[in-house]
């Protein structure tokens, strides 16, 4: 496109002439396709041809002028504005100037850190200097740009602690955790904060500082922790919390560190002994029944299994019950005293398995028990199959059995008592008998039962303050108690034989009674003699009439 000004050629791109600056925009065709005026030529000739700065001022004004007079006779509209800009080299001198400024302010701007950042390195920086006052301002300032940034939470937090708002900074550090940046990446603020924490006796906030730490293998941290949590736990007992203790110092062993790391099991030993006596005394059973298993595995010794075997034997575990008490009896070296109890729980679970019908191991156990102690008799006569009917309507109990003869003599005397005896009062409130073999009924042979039916009155109580004692030859044999719950026989602990009358052994027989003698009678007739015949060969009469039937 042609200037219609000065004549100078330039892109269809351009709008501005570069030379005389006038706009192309607004032109007529007419007017950008005219001619090139004959000073035109002149001018661009000149242009290219080399002289001097001083020749192309003059020869530029001259030919501006030519060029005005050329340009009289064209409208006013479309004459060429004089010339008023810079030269071509100063203008891009200029605008190269503009574009390097303008490019290097970008970079500055786009390479210039965030405030927030700014703020965080000037925090750090005070914080190094011991300044934590002027940190703690100048991160709360950088919080309030990024208030979720864990990297300032945490270094908020050392500042807090560092002017003593411990609760600040615990609310920053748990900021930071939820916001993916635990404590762990900063072990140091941990300690410290924890210390500050301990200090106070606030162990639980301490060691919720240290755990993460020590389960992040940081050096050092488990033997803080275990050390943190010896001191907890001693507070803990000796202000009667026996469950955080327990706790504590379950946690140091699982850690296996720590300068008290050798105590734990001394102090779980009574720990665990300190909590079955306190969940005795609210009649936790079982509850006390798991501490002392847990004290067994840690330090066993005679009294721990005596009283777990006595906890065993009150719920009705007999084999519970004698097993604790045998691993009694073996580390206290065959205890007399625990041999004699033994005793009376073998005898115990023989006679509550020939209840129920199992003859030959209820036997054997009470044979058992006859070995440890020789108080305790076996019973020529076991008794088996009991069973307690008791209608509550009616206010009538009945006691139904077999007598069972196990051994290989023949019983040929028994008799069995029931009673109904007040626990409470120790009165006996009913007795009833029944002889089962006696001089009137045959002996009961080897391995042969004889059946049995007894009945009283009387009713349950619901406090169990009532039990039916049932007697063999005069000799207690076992308690049922009669309760509300069940009318079956109960494995109630028997009581040991009476000392006057023994006769729990078999039953010597009575004296063998002489047959009644017979009245004195007159003694027999002779029979009169008979004269032979004559002529008979020396017969009778009888006899020949014999032989004449013959």
């Amino acid at each position: 496109m042609q200037c219609p000004g000065c004549g100078l050629y330039h892109p269809a791109r351009y709008e501005q002439c570069v030379s005389c600056g006038r706009s192309f925009t607004g032109q007529d065709d007419a007017v950008a396709t005219e001619p090139k005026p004959p000073g035109a030529f002149k001018n661009q000739r000149k242009v290219q041809t080399p002289v001097k700065q001083e020749e192309l001022d003059e020869s530029d004004e001259e030919e501006d002028a030519e060029e005005i007079e050329d340009d009289e006779d064209l409208p006013k509209r479309n004459r060429p504005k004089k010339k008023g800009g810079l030269p071509l080299g100063l203008g891009i001198t200029i605008a190269a100037g503009i574009l390097l400024a303008s490019a290097g302010g970008t970079y500055f701007f786009l390479s210039r850190p965030p405030e927030s950042d700014r703020l965080l390195s000037e925090g750090q920086k005070e914080l190094a200097n011991g300044q934590y006052a002027f940190a703690q301002k100048t991160l709360e300032q950088a919080m309030a740009l990024k208030p979720n940034d864990p990297t300032i939470l945490m270094t908020l937090a050392r500042a807090y602690v560092g002017t003593d708002q411990v609760e600040r900074a615990w609310s920053c550090i748990s900021q930071a955790t939820q916001s993916g940046k635990g404590i762990a990446s900063d072990p140091q603020l941990a300690s410290d904060l924890a210390k500050f924490y301990v200090q106070r006796n606030q162990y639980a906030r301490a060691a919720d500082l240290l755990r993460p730490l020590a389960e992040a293998n940081v050096p050092h941290k488990k033997t803080e922790l275990a050390d943190l949590n010896a001191l907890w736990g001693d507070a803990c007992f000796n202000r009667g919390d026996t469950a955080q203790a327990l706790k504590c110092w379950e946690e140091i062993k699982s850690l296996g560190e720590g300068s008290r790391f050798n105590e734990c099991d001394t102090r779980l030993a009574t720990i665990y002994q300190k909590m079955s006596n306190d969940m005795l005394a609210k009649d936790n059973i079982e509850g006390a029944l798991t501490s002392l298993s847990n004290l067994n595995n840690i330090a066993p010794s005679p009294q721990s299994y005596e009283k777990t075997s006595d906890l065993y034997a009150k719920t009705g575990k007999l084999d519970l019950a004698i097993d604790q008490l045998r691993r009694a009896i073996k580390l206290g070296n065959g205890s007399h005293d625990l041999n004699r109890k033994l005793a009376g729980l073998l005898a115990k679970r023989g006679k509550e398995l020939l209840d129920k019908g199992d003859a030959e191991t209820g036997y054997a156990y009470l044979q058992q028990a006859q070995g440890l102690d020789s108080r305790v008799k076996v019973p020529t006569v076991a008794l088996r199959g009991i069973h307690l009917d008791v209608d509550n309507a009616a206010g009538g109990i009945r006691c139904q059995g077999e007598a069972w003869n196990p051994g290989p003599a023949s019983v040929a005397y028994l008799h069995v008592k029931t009673e109904l005896y007040d626990t409470k009062t120790s009165q006996v409130l009913w007795s009833r008998e029944q002889r089962v073999v006696d001089e009137f009924v045959p002996p009961l042979g080897a391995n042969e039962t004889r059946a049995f039916d007894i009945s009283g009155p009387g009713a349950p109580r619901e406090d169990g303050s009532v039990e039916l004692r049932v007697y063999l030859d005069g000799s207690l044999y076992k308690s049922y108690p009669i309760g509300t719950a069940s009318n079956s026989p109960d494995s109630a602990e028997p009581e040991m034989p009476r000392p006057a009358p023994d006769r729990t052994q078999q039953a010597p027989p009575p004296p063998p009674q002489q047959p009644a003698q017979p009245p004195p009678v007159a003694p027999p007739s002779r029979p009169i003699e008979q004269t032979p015949l004559p002529n008979s060969g020396g017969l009778t009469p009888e006899e020949r009439t014999m032989r004449d039937l013959e």
